[in-house]
């Protein structure tokens, strides 16, 4: 299916779009992170390995279509292929740990529970 002048655009508009309103939400979390230290623990940690690599995706995103049209071997294509490469899968390597330690810190309060429901233990005993 061949697009057409204006699909293209609207495409790489919302493309765009949507790659500034990720940057905006990374460096939301980088103020958040820098300025309440409370909410440095581990698990936030990890989102902020996610978000550092969000940086790249959503870089290469703002390029758009403008790195396929300058062709392969120019350096705007280089990088965008650099970009999307590098840090898609370091993306969702952070989101697997962050998931992982999710679950450690909250295994203790899940295994509690089901104690309580299948032995009929109660909380203050």
């Amino acid at each position: 299916m061949n697009l057409t002048v204006d699909q293209r655009e609207t495409i790489q508009s919302f493309e765009r779009a949507g790659a500034s309103l990720s940057l905006v939400g990374v460096f939301l979390i980088f103020i958040t992170y820098a300025t309440f230290k409370r909410l440095r623990t581990v698990p936030n940690t990890f989102m902020l390995f996610a978000s550092i690599a969000n940086v790249g995706a959503s870089t290469a995103c703002l390029i758009g279509y403008s790195g396929v049209l300058a062709g392969d071997p120019s350096a705007l294509c280089q990088v965008q292929g650099f970009l999307l490469e590098m840090s898609v899968p370091v993306s969702f390597n952070a989101l697997r740990l962050l998931a992982v330690s999710q679950s450690y810190s909250y295994g203790d309060e899940a295994t509690n529970i089901k104690s309580i429901v299948y032995t009929g233990d109660s909380i203050l005993g």
